[in-house]
């Protein structure tokens, strides 16, 4: 007998032309921008040009009194340590699971990462900080993985790009219904567990997580899961990789092999030290969310590929 699953030679549940996610949104206005500054200078001297007006921009809608922006997230980061004086020595508690750029800045300063245990969402547990504070504790770091809060009501959201910043609540508010979609229909599969948003608190669906329940479907390995997932075209859902607990990174094993003379000898670490976050991180699986309407289809299809695969996880056995 022929299988369904596309894994095992079935025909594949989504069939949208790929991309399936792209971002950010790129259009006629977008292009128009860059291709202004393109005419004018394209080296940006000071803050003046396209820059100027960003910044601007952010300043209104954030309704702070300065912004300043950066060739990257790393590079603002590693700006906002120094701005408050991180010095060599110093320590600032980071969460044990996130990007690693979370707290690489550090190195360069000389400053020591102190990991932090997190939840099952991959937020730092506040529960658990005040343990690792010492006299050279200068700093905490907070992430809000996926875009889920930490353990706070407000959610700051900033654009990447200006044209993008005037619409930001737009993309928001259309991520939001398509993530009341899709955590619907996906907390109904077998094998797949929605994490529940407190009330009142409002995400910014960086990306929904979902936790994988190996037994609801007889053990199925995760590997073999998102395996099939991929098969049947669905190849947003992904496995967090770089973002992962910071333990098992050689960098926050032995650091004085990339930096000789390091102060972190007394701070290392090594697998098994979160156990939390180390299991949820293996048992994740997440996708992107949409923010447009017509990705509804998309964001069905999905559906759709996850449901097929919980209703025939016997097969792949």
């Amino acid at each position: 007998m022929t299988s369904p699953l596309a894994l095992l030679g079935g025909k594949p549940e989504v069939t949208a032309s790929g991309p399936h996610f792209t971002w950010p949104p790129i259009d006629d206005t977008t292009r128009a921008k860059v291709a202004s500054q393109l005419e004018e200078s394209i080296s940006i001297p000071g803050r003046s040009g396209i820059v100027a007006e960003l910044e601007d921009g952010l300043q209104e809608y954030l309704g702070v009194r300065h912004a300043v922006t950066t060739s990257s997230g790393t590079a603002a980061l590693h700006a906002t340590y120094w701005a408050a004086r991180i010095k060599p020595g110093d320590e600032v508690i980071v969460p044990a699971w996130t990007f690693h750029a979370t707290a690489s800045p550090l190195f360069h300063l000389r400053a020591v990462p102190v990991l932090c245990e997190t939840g099952p969402d991959g937020n730092i547990d506040p529960n658990r900080i005040e343990e690792l504070i010492t006299p050279r504790t200068r700093a905490i770091m907070v992430t809000h993985l996926w875009g889920k809060p930490a353990d706070m009501t407000d959610i700051v959201a900033v654009a990447n790009a200006h044209d993008q910043l005037a619409r930001l609540d737009g993309y928001l508010a259309g991520r939001a219904e398509i993530a009341r979609y899709l955590t619907g229909q996906l907390a109904r599969i077998p094998g797949l567990e929605v994490t529940e948003m407190p009330e009142g608190v409002v995400p910014s669906w960086y990306g929904l997580t979902l936790t994988y329940r190996p037994d609801e479907l007889d053990g199925l390995p995760i590997e073999r899961f998102h395996q099939a997932l991929i098969a049947e075209g669905a190849t947003e859902f992904d496995r967090p990789g770089s973002t992962c607990p910071m333990n098992q990174l050689p960098l926050y094993q032995q650091p004085s092999t990339l930096f000789p003379g390091h102060p972190h000898s007394h701070r290392r670490y090594k697998p098994g030290d979160f156990p939390v976050a180390e299991h949820a991180h293996a048992h994740t699986i997440k996708l992107p969310v949409w923010h447009r309407e017509q990705d509804l289809e998309v964001a069905e299809q999905y559906v759709r590929a996850a449901t097929k695969i919980s209703d025939h996880h016997k097969e792949l056995q």
